[in-house]
């Protein structure tokens, strides 16, 4: 299996130039992977572990392949790794309505304080604005980014999406493409320390490995 069926794509700089292999990773990029690495426990057994190729079944179907499985120490756990379906992995995914609800209530709470963030950017600017009015911007421009999730950052989509909505509202392109700009702002005081705690965090972590 590939370092992007495995989770690994992380590890993978096709832009650093070329090395051993660039070509089949470029190649299985393009075609896509209908298979995901994952880690399972093991309950019930404790005098064998899996073996490579194991078939996984689901109601009698085969679902993914073992990879292998052994005693994980660190964890004091018996674990399995499987080549999951990424249909099956959904599928799974699905099934757990509690994380499904958490995450849907988790981003209802990030819609509104996102809009709520824009009303207090409009009231501190002087403009008038209805709850609707700023519910429509917030559910617009994150709809617009969602789509446009390949454009890093959605720059330059994102300020167009408030221009756009912000007109359909009435506030004009000036006042819409404040908004995106004070956005903009909130997101690179909030995202700069972020990123420096976590490189911080990674290479303090490295460090204590080496």
């Amino acid at each position: 299996y590939s370092p992007y069926e495995s989770g690994l794509d992380r590890f993978i700089h096709p832009n650093k130039g070329d090395f051993i292999g660039r070509a089949a990773l470029d190649k299985w990029r393009a075609k896509g992977f209908s298979n995901k690495l994952v880690t399972m426990e093991i309950h019930g057994v404790t005098d064998a572990d899996v073996l490579g190729n194991n078939p996984i079944y689901d109601n009698g179907s085969v679902v993914g392949r073992a990879t292998g499985g052994d005693f994980g120490f660190r964890l004091n756990k018996k674990n399995l790794r499987i080549l999951f379906k990424i249909d099956f992995s959904l599928f799974l995914l699905s099934r757990n309505r509690l994380n499904l609800l958490k995450a849907l209530v988790s981003r209802l709470l990030g819609w509104i304080a996102g809009a709520f963030e824009i009303y207090v950017f409009l009231f501190i600017i002087g403009v008038d604005a209805s709850l609707l009015d700023v519910i429509l911007i917030e559910a617009f421009t994150g709809i617009v980014r969602a789509v446009a999730f390949f454009i890093p950052a959605g720059l330059g989509v994102q300020e167009l999406a408030f221009v756009l909505i912000g007109n359909y509202v009435g506030l004009g392109d000036t006042v819409a493409f404040s908004i995106a700009i004070g956005r903009r702002i909130r997101e690179i005081i909030v995202g700069i320390p972020a990123v420096l705690i976590w490189i911080f965090v990674f290479y303090n972590k490295k460090g204590k490995r080496a």
